[in-house]
């Protein structure tokens, strides 16, 4: 039986999300628009705004909406295509506050608030590290035998991890 977890965004994914939709997205529209209504457009920043356009598409496509729970796997689940986590490989899990975690860290490849904090990061004290969060009030560390460190943030963490810990043992 599957089991999803929300995955809410907390007032920092908020601020940062509208402030990268506002260049991102605005801006280009802007651009465009003045080009297509006979302003002094020419291709180079039609090109420019539609690059940004697609930066942030695929932004929000690799984005964490929810997680769910089912024997021997935790799927992360995103616009584009989920990301499957088996979780015979997982050692242990540990809940903690997010912005130690993400405070400092350097991204890797990855985005570091707008539609939430995930993929490749490195700190000082996980490493190099996955992220599929989107809040930092708390997260939850999954430990793997094999692999870095996944870092999610499902809205109810100690139902989460009871429940991963059940899934694991299936």
């Amino acid at each position: 039986m599957q089991r999803v977890f929300t995955a809410s965004w907390d007032k920092w994914v908020w601020i940062i999300t509208i402030v990268v939709v506002a260049l991102l997205g605005l801006l280009p529209i802007g651009i465009i628009a003045n080009a297509l209504t006979g302003g002094q457009g020419n291709r180079i920043p039609i090109m420019i705004a539609v690059l940004m356009l697609l930066i942030l598409a695929v932004g929000y496509l690799f984005s964490p909406q929810a997680y769910a729970v089912e024997p021997g796997n935790l799927i992360v689940q995103r616009p584009g295509t989920d990301v499957t986590i088996p979780l015979a490989g997982i050692q242990r899990i540990e809940i903690v506050p997010g912005w130690p975690i993400f405070r400092g860290a350097i991204r890797l490849f990855a985005s570091g608030g707008a539609f939430g904090f995930y993929g490749g990061f490195w700190n000082s004290t996980l490493k190099r590290f996955i992220a599929y969060a989107t809040r930092m009030d708390k997260v939850i560390i999954l430990y793997r035998t094999n692999g870095n460190p996944i870092v999610v943030s499902p809205d109810e963490p100690e139902e989460f991890v009871r429940l991963v810990e059940q899934a694991r043992k299936r």
